[in-house]
């Protein structure tokens, strides 16, 4: 049998171990969460005349959504990045 003197000695030096561990609630983990675009983030319905520009700015500067939004008008590049993810 092992003596009572030897665990004794062990849990002391895992307490002090335990002592300087950071305690689990204590320690916040902030994760980058990607939001997925929803319908509301389109704004308004997009007239015809609007995805044909969106269309043709898209061909044209590609995935430059701030050149894009540029060429729809009253677009911000939010909700032409979010018509195009909905529409892939």
């Amino acid at each position: 049998m092992s003596s009572t003197r030897k665990v004794r000695n062990v849990n002391k030096r895992y307490a002090k171990i335990n002592e300087d561990w950071p305690e689990k609630d204590a320690t916040v983990v902030h994760k980058n969460k990607v939001r997925k675009k929803k319908l509301s983030d389109l704004g308004s319905q997009w007239s015809k005349d609007e995805l044909e520009r969106f269309y043709a700015a898209y061909r044209k500067y590609g995935k430059d959504w701030r050149k894009v939004a540029g060429a729809v008008h009253d677009r911000t590049s939010d909700m032409v990045e979010a018509l195009y993810n909905m529409n892939r």
